[in-house]
C-alpha cells in the first residue's frame, strides 16, 4: 500500500497530524486491498510517475489544481488529464476545486468525489491569549493580502496583537505591516506553529484571489479548536460555516474577531476518511 504524506509542503507539513497520518497509513496497509492513494500538491508532482506505472485501484487526492505561475498554467492541462486518465477515482476538497479540475481535463464528473480536508480535533489544554490574532499562510502579491492591511490596523487600534506567520514573498506588505506594528514572523517550525495557533484567539486565512487551492492551515486550526476566519473565495469558503467568511475587499472584520467561534464545515476524521475511500472499492 502507498499513502503519501498528506501535507508535503513545508508550510503545511503539520506535526499535529503526525499521529493521524501514521494511523491512516497503517490502516491502509492492514487492509488486504489493492488500493493505492496518491496526494498531489505543488511539491509532489513526482507522484505522477508512480500513478502512471502502478496497477490496481488508484485513488488520487488533488489539493491544488492550478500551477501557481501563469506562464506554466498549461501544465495544469497535462497534469489534470494524466491524473484523470490513470486514476480510478479523483478526490478534491471542494466543489470549487471540482469545477476547476473539470475545466482542465476530459473526465466524467462521476469520477470526481468531493471530500472535505480531514482532521482529528484535539484539546491541547493551552491557555489562549484572547488578544492574539494570527494571519496564516504565505503572503504573495497575487493573493492580494495587502488590501487587508487597513482591517488589520483596526485590530491593532483596538488592542489586538496581530502576528503574520508563513513564507513572505511580498516585501511591500512586510514593510507596511511592520510600520503599522504588526509582528511579521515568517515561517515557523511545526511545533512552534501548533503552539501559536492553539494559544490564539482567532486565525485569519486571507486572499483576494484564488488559484484553486484549499488550505491545510484551516484544517489545522480546526484540529486544535481555534476559530478561523477565511476570505469568502474559492475553496476556502467551503471549509468554514457562516459567519466565519470575510467578504472580499472588507475594510473591517473587528466584529467577526470579537464574536469568533470555531465553525468548521463538516469533515471526516482521518480514520473515517480512509474508510470512505476503502469502502468505495470493496
Amino acid at each position: 500500500m502507498f499513502l503519501r504524506q498528506y501535507y508535503s509542503h513545508k508550510s503545511v507539513g503539520i506535526a499535529a497530524y503526525a499521529k493521524s497520518l501514521f494511523n491512516a497509513s497503517k490502516q491502509f496497509r492492514s487492509v488486504k486491498s489493492n488500493v493505492s492513494v496518491y496526494h498531489f500538491a505543488n511539491s509532489s508532482r513526482f507522484c505522477l510517475l508512480k500513478l502512471v506505472f502502478s496497477t490496481g485501484v488508484k485513488v488520487t487526492i488533488v489539493h491544488d489544481v492550478y500551477p501557481r505561475t501563469k506562464p506554466f498554467r498549461w501544465l495544469a492541462y497535462v497534469f489534470c488529464s494524466l491524473i484523470a486518465i490513470f486514476s480510478t477515482k479523483v478526490i478534491v476538497h471542494s466543489n470549487f476545486a471540482k469545477v476547476s479540475f473539470l475545466r482542465f481535463s476530459i473526465v466524467s464528473p462521476r469520477k470526481i468525489q468531493v471530500l472535505q480536508i480531514p482532521y482529528d480535533a484535539v484539546d491541547l489544554s493551552l491557555k489562549r491569549d484572547l488578544k492574539k490574532v494570527l494571519v496564516l499562510g504565505g503572503i504573495t502579491r497575487n493573493r492580494g493580502q495587502h488590501t487587508y492591511l487597513p482591517a488589520l490596523e483596526e485590530l491593532l487600534q483596538n488592542g489586538y496583537k496581530v502576528h503574520v506567520i508563513g513564507f513572505m514573498l511580498d516585501d511591500e506588505f512586510k514593510t507596511n505591516a511592520r510600520r503599522l506594528g504588526i509582528n511579521v514572523r515568517g515561517y515557523l517550525p511545526d511545533d512552534k506553529l501548533i503552539y501559536e495557533i492553539a494559544t490564539s484567539r482567532v486565525a485569519l486565512v486571507l486572499r483576494q484571489s484564488s488559484v484553486g487551492e484549499s488550505s491545510g492551515m484551516v484544517a489545522l486550526c480546526h484540529s486544535v479548536k481555534t476559530p478561523v476566519l477565511v476570505s469568502n473565495i474559492g475553496s476556502l469558503k467551503e471549509q468554514v460555516l457562516l459567519p466565519n467568511r470575510i467578504p472580499l475587499n472588507s475594510k473591517s472584520f473587528l466584529s467577526l474577531v470579537k464574536q469568533s467561534k470555531c465553525r468548521p464545515a463538516p469533515a471526516h476524521q482521518w480514520s473515517v476518511f480512509v474508510e470512505v475511500i476503502l469502502r468505495e472499492f470493496k
